[in-house]
C-alpha cells in the first residue's frame, strides 16, 4: 500500500484501526479458521431478537454456530467496542475479566478471558491469539481468533483453561450508519460439563454476546 493509500485509510478509521494484510497472508491465516469453523453447510435454526442463528456439524461433538444482525452504527463505531479489550466484560457473555497479554491492537495480539460458569461447574478461561485484517474493497473488517495454551500464565485458582476454541467475528459496512455483524464459535469447553450448560455455552452465549454488543452501541 503506497503512502497516499495510508493516509486515505488513516483518515476514516484512525490511527489505531485494523491492519490491512496481503492477501496471501489473510489467507493463510483464514484457512485455520476454514476448516473447522467457516466451511460446510449452515443450517439455519430461527431469528430471535433481530439476530439469524444457524448451526454446522463439526468433526467434534461441539457444533459451530453462527449469529449475525444489524448494528445501526457506523463500521468504526463498531470496531472501536473491539478495541477496547478491558471493556469486552460489557458484552461478551458471562465475561468477568478481559485483559491484554501482550502483542499490538488491533494487528495482532494476545488476551484473556475469564468466563463465569454456574455452580459447580468452574469458571472457563481462555487465552487467546487475535488477528485482524481489513478489505478495503469490501469495507469488511474480519477478526479471527482462537485458544491457545501459555503455560507463563498460570491457571487461576478454581478455574479450567480451555484451549479448543475457534472465533471469527465480520464486521462490513452496509452503509454510513449501520454494520451487518456476524459471529462464529466453536468451542470446546472441556472438562466435565453438564450436557445443559455445555449447550448453552455453544448456542446461548453467541447469541447473548451479540444481542450484548447491539445493546451496547445502540443506547
Amino acid at each position: 500500500m503506497n503512502t497516499s493509500a495510508k493516509q486515505r485509510q488513516n483518515l476514516f478509521f484512525g490511527k489505531a484501526f485494523f491492519s490491512v494484510f496481503l492477501h496471501g497472508i489473510f489467507t493463510v491465516s483464514f484457512l485455520f479458521f476454514s476448516s473447522d469453523v467457516i466451511a460446510g453447510d449452515w443450517v439455519y435454526l430461527k431469528e430471535e431478537n433481530g439476530v439469524k442463528i444457524f448451526k454446522r456439524a463439526t468433526d467434534s461433538r461441539f457444533d459451530a454456530f453462527k449469529v449475525s444482525t444489524l448494528i445501526s452504527r457506523s463500521l468504526s463505531e463498531v470496531r472501536n467496542v473491539f478495541l477496547n479489550i478491558p471493556g469486552h466484560t460489557n458484552w461478551i457473555a458471562n465475561c468477568k475479566e478481559s485483559r491484554l497479554l501482550g502483542g499490538k491492537v488491533p494487528d495482532k495480539f494476545i488476551h484473556y478471558y475469564l468466563i463465569g460458569a454456574p455452580w459447580p461447574v468452574k469458571d472457563r478461561e481462555m487465552i487467546l491469539e487475535t488477528e485482524s485484517f481489513f478489505d478495503t474493497q469490501k469495507r469488511r473488517v474480519s477478526i479471527l481468533t482462537r485458544a491457545v495454551n501459555d503455560p507463563n500464565v498460570p491457571v487461576k485458582k478454581d478455574s479450567y483453561r480451555i484451549t479448543r476454541s475457534h472465533i471469527q467475528w465480520t464486521l462490513e459496512e452496509v452503509s454510513d450508519s449501520s454494520t451487518l455483524v456476524t459471529y462464529v464459535n466453536q468451542t470446546d469447553p472441556g472438562g466435565d460439563v453438564p450436557s445443559y450448560l455445555s449447550n448453552w455455552s455453544s448456542a446461548g452465549a453467541p447469541t447473548e454476546t451479540i444481542l450484548s454488543l447491539k445493546r451496547l452501541l445502540e443506547k
